[in-house]
């Protein structure tokens, strides 16, 4: 049902379907939760690309959507997001820490996250250090 919904993008109904799927469900599907955050993805790749750059745009709301990427330990989903905030200039250091930390629960390696960071002019914070150091050993 959700890839359809998706097909016809149908969000409400696709959000809508979600949610009653995930506080009912006994088993996990990780195939319906990647429909929903594909759709998602492709849903804020269009108002990026639809935004000029000289309008204001608002700040994303990225809390529960990265919440939602590192609890499904979707390591791409969280890079294209990354990729999205990079385009309407809203990538910081929080959003990088939010990217690490769906890359420690996935097991993928970060061995370039600090190059990363310093080609983005992300500033670095206590926080963000110890976390590489801790996952991104020299």
């Amino acid at each position: 049902m959700l890839p359809a919904l998706d097909k016809l993008n149908d969000i409400d109904g696709l959000k809508r379907c979600f949610e009653e799927w995930e506080s009912s469900c006994s088993s996990y599907d990780r195939r319906l939760a990647n429909v929903a955050i594909d759709s998602a993805l492709k849903c804020m790749e269009a108002a990026v690309s639809a935004a000029k750059d000289n309008e204001r745009h608002p700040k994303p709301e990225r809390i529960n959507f990265s919440s939602l990427l590192r609890k499904r330990k979707d390591v791409n989903g969280a890079e294209e997001f990354c990729k999205m905030l990079k385009k309407v200039n809203h990538l910081d250091s929080k959003a990088y820490l939010s990217l690490l930390h769906t890359y420690v629960p996935s097991g993928k390696p970060t061995t370039d996250m600090l190059r990363r960071m310093k080609a983005d002019g992300i500033e670095m914070n206590l926080d963000i250090e110890n976390f590489l150091e801790r996952v991104c050993p020299r």
